[in-house]
C-alpha cells in the first residue's frame, strides 16, 4: 500500500526509524516548504536522525536541504546531492555553476516496451497475482469451529468488546422532500466521544422525534453508499421498526475532508475511501473492521433500550452486516454480495473498494462458511 506499510503505525513507528536503521552511513534529507506531505514532518525526521547519528558521533554525516517549491525534486536537490555523493566519494567539491544539467526524454528510461511492463512477455497483473496468492491462502488455512473462527475474525478485524455508546440527538429531518413523515437522527458515539455513524427511523410526527426507539423489534438497514437514499428507492416490507444506519464512511458519514477533487467518487482507486482505509490498515484498524464496531455498537444500544435486532444489509452493507451478524449472533440478510471473496477476485470484476477487502481474511475464512 503506496506510503503505508500495513501494521507500522500501530506501535508508534515512524519515518526516522526507517532513517536510522542506516545509521552510521552518511544521510542527506531533501524536502520542499510546499509540499503537500507537510514539511514539518520530514523537519522533524531530519531533527530526529541528527540527535541519533550525534549519540553515535556521526552528528556531521546528516543533514536536511529544503526548496522553496512544491512536491518535486528541484534543481536545487539535485545540486545538493551532487555535492552529498561528491564529498563522501572524496571528489573534487562541485560548484552548481558548473553543473551541466539537460533534460532526458522519457524514453530513455524506459526499461519496458512502451514504457509499460505490460508489454513484457509473461506479465502477470496485480489481479492475477491476488487470485495465486489467495488459492494458496484458502488451500493452507485449517477448518475452525464456530467459536475458533469468530475468535479469528474478531481479531483479524481488530473488533474488540465495548460499552453501551453514548449518543446525540440531532435535528429531525424529513424523509421524503415532499411527504410529513419524520425520520429522527441520532449520532452513535462508537468511538469514545466521537459520533462515527448515525442512526435514523420514523417517527409518529415532529412532535415526537427526539427519543430513540425502545420496546420493540427492530431492522437495522446497513446500506451501500447511503441508506436513507437507498431507502427512498426500494420498499422493505416488515412488521418491525426500519432502522437505517449510516456507518463511517457511509451516507452522512461521507468524510468531507481529506481530498476535494472536483468530484468526490466513493470508488475511486486513489479519493477518500481509499484513503481512510490505507490509513487504517497502518494502523492495524481495518476500516470494515470499524464499521462492523458502529453496528455492534449501535446493536449494543438498541438491545439496552429492550429492542430485539434483526440486520439487513445491501451491497458494501450486506458484507458489513454479515460479518457484524456473525461476530455478534445476530440475525441477518444480506443481498447484492459475492457469493465469496474468492469468487470475487476470480471474476477479476474489481468492483469492491479495498475497505470492503481485509487483507489477510482468506487465511481465516470466507463468506461463505460464516453464513
Amino acid at each position: 500500500i503506496e506510503q503505508l506499510p500495513q501494521h507500522l503505525g500501530e506501535n508508534g513507528m515512524e519515518m526516522a526509524d526507517f532513517l536510522i536503521a542506516a545509521a552510521p552511513r552518511p544521510m542527506l534529507l531533501l524536502g520542499q516548504a510546499h509540499d503537500f506531505f507537510d514539511p514539518r514532518g520530514t523537519a522533524e525526521a531530519a531533527a530526529d536522525l541528527k540527535k541519533f547519528y550525534t549519540l553515535l558521533g556521526k552528528g556531521a554525516d546528516t543533514d536536511y536541504q529544503e526548496d522553496s517549491l512544491w512536491h518535486r525534486y528541484t534543481e536545487m536537490h539535485r545540486v545538493e546531492m551532487m555535492k552529498f555523493f561528491g564529498k563522501y566519494a572524496n571528489l573534487a567539491p562541485i560548484s552548481a555553476d558548473k553543473l551541466d544539467m539537460q533534460e532526458v526524454a522519457p524514453q530513455e528510461f524506459f526499461c519496458a516496451p512502451e514504457g509499460k511492463i505490460t508489454n513484457v512477455s509473461g506479465h502477470r497483473g496485480e489481479g492475477a497475482l491476488a487470485v495465486e496468492y489467495a488459492q494458496k491462502a484458502a488451500a493452507e488455512r485449517p477448518a475452525l469451529c464456530e467459536d475458533e473462527l469468530r475468535s479469528q475474525v474478531k481479531k483479524l478485524l481488530a473488533v474488540k468488546e465495548m460499552d453501551i455508546p453514548y449518543y446525540r440527538v440531532l435535528r429531525p429531518v424529513r424523509f421524503q422532500p415532499d411527504q410529513p413523515a419524520t425520520l429522527s437522527r441520532f449520532g452513535i458515539e462508537s468511538e469514545p466521544g466521537r459520533v462515527m455513524c448515525v442512526l435514523k427511523h420514523s417517527s409518529q410526527s415532529a412532535k415526537q422525534c427526539y427519543r430513540l426507539a425502545e420496546n420493540c423489534d427492530v431492522l437495522l438497514y446497513i446500506g451501500h453508499l447511503d441508506s436513507q437514499a437507498e431507502m427512498q428507492q426500494q420498499k422493505i416490507t416488515t412488521d418491525s421498526l426500519l432502522c437505517m444506519l449510516d456507518v463511517r464512511g457511509i451516507g452522512e458519514m461521507t468524510p468531507g475532508g481529506c481530498d476535494r477533487p472536483a468530484e468526490r467518487d466513493f470508488f475511486n482507486p486513489y479519493q477518500f475511501d481509499y484513503h481512510f482505509a490505507s490509513l487504517g490498515d497502518f494502523l492495524n484498524q481495518s476500516m470494515l473492521g470499524r464499521r462492523i464496531t458502529d453496528v455492534l455498537a449501535t446493536v449494543k444500544l438498541l438491545q439496552s433500550r429492550n429492542c430485539r435486532v434483526q440486520l439487513y444489509g445491501r451491497g458494501q452493507g450486506g458484507i458489513t452486516a454479515l460479518l457484524a451478524a456473525f461476530i455478534g449472533k445476530l440475525p441477518v440478510e444480506a443481498e447484492d454480495i459475492p457469493a465469496t471473496f474468492m469468487e470475487y477476485l476470480e471474476s477479476f470484476s474489481h468492483t469492491l473498494p479495498q475497505s470492503m477487502l481485509p487483507f489477510g481474511m482468506l487465511e481465516v475464512c470466507d463468506l461463505d462458511e460464516i453464513i
